[in-house]
């Protein structure tokens, strides 16, 4: 009977090698599309500011190995999502003072047609994660190479 030795010792030590560089991509790539996701929604030119206190609020943490979360105070959830349609009535002051066509007007109540979400966190985050595919494929097929 005749027989022969495999050993791969080097190929699974080489595949673990290969395994903690991945995972160390992977966290770096998350850090960095929460980093891009933050900076993308701070620069987003959908709204106008009247505070600052919107842009100053968007924060991005890691949450688990592969996710994240960026989060924005202030009238972030308005500016993202919308509003619908709505009374606005006089609380603090007698009236309400708005201008139409160059006319003040004063109004006890009115009725506000709404906004549009401007969706920026949403945008800042599908560029983010276009980003993410972008770097895992590159260094994967150097990985593999």
């Amino acid at each position: 009977m005749s027989a022969v030795r495999i050993d791969a010792t080097k190929t699974v030590a080489s595949l673990r090698n290969m395994n903690g560089g991945i995972v160390q991509a992977a966290a770096l790539i998350l850090k960095s599309a929460i980093e891009d996701t933050v900076s993308r929604a701070k620069a987003t030119t959908a709204w106008k500011d009247r505070s600052g206190e919107t842009r100053k609020s968007i924060v991005g943490s890691r949450t688990g190995f592969g996710t994240g979360i960026v989060t924005a105070g202030g009238a972030s959830r308005f500016l993202e999502n919308g509003t619908r349609a709505h009374i606005i009535e006089a609380k603090r002051a007698k009236a309400l003072k708005f201008s139409v066509n160059g006319q003040m007007l004063f109004r006890r109540r009115v009725q506000h047609p709404g906004t549009k979400g401007a969706y920026f966190l949403t945008q800042a985050r599908n560029a983010a994660q276009q980003d993410i595919a972008y770097a895992a494929e590159i260094f994967l097929g150097r990985v593999v190479r």
